[in-house]
């Protein structure tokens, strides 16, 4: 895959994160995200969305500019624009974070939906799997065409060692 640097960054970026969780306020967020993001964005659609509180964190080794919004759930979403106006979006749940999370496209939940349970339902994609091992934690990525958008889809191992999903990104152009 190209630029495995910004692919894999949508993960370790919230791996730190230790927020705690307000029921109240994921309620609203979940409620947002489950209109869905209108593809391609812009960072000011993402903000009207998801608010002004975002992190912009600039990337050495990319020359390039992220943006970065934690919920009080402790997941992340992280909006990357890219040159000639290709873009990516990802929302990851860091290891900290067991609890189910909704709202995403095709009724997936993170730290729930199973690698098996995603290929059987985004089976008219025809997904490609991908099996990759990054400092010894081994993980899986589905991948998938729909109309004009990339969508990797990212399994580890939970405690009770199935592979959930724990993050999604959609991206413009193939990372």
């Amino acid at each position: 895959m190209k630029n495995k640097f910004i692919l894999l960054i949508v993960f370790f970026l919230g791996i730190t994160t230790t927020q705690a969780q307000n029921a109240s306020s994921e309620s609203k967020n979940t409620e947002k995200q489950q209109k869905g993001i209108d593809f391609p964005t812009t960072l000011q659609n993402l903000s009207a969305k998801y608010g002004e509180q975002y992190e912009k964190i600039y990337s050495e080794e990319d020359k390039n500019y992220f943006f970065r919004w934690i919920f009080d759930s402790g997941v992340i979403l992280v909006f990357v624009p890219l040159p000639e106006e290709q873009q990516y979006v990802g929302i990851v749940a860091p290891n900290e974070v067991e609890d189910p999370v909704g709202g995403l496209s095709y009724g997936l939940i993170l730290n729930q939906s199973t690698f098996q349970e995603c290929q059987e339902k985004l089976v008219q994609y025809k997904p490609e799997w991908v099996k990759e091992n990054v400092g010894g934690i081994e993980y899986y990525i589905l991948i998938f065409l729909n109309e004009n958008t990339f969508n990797y889809l990212y399994f580890y191992k939970n405690s009770m060692d199935k592979n959930v999903l724990k993050a999604v990104t959609i991206s413009t152009t193939e990372l």
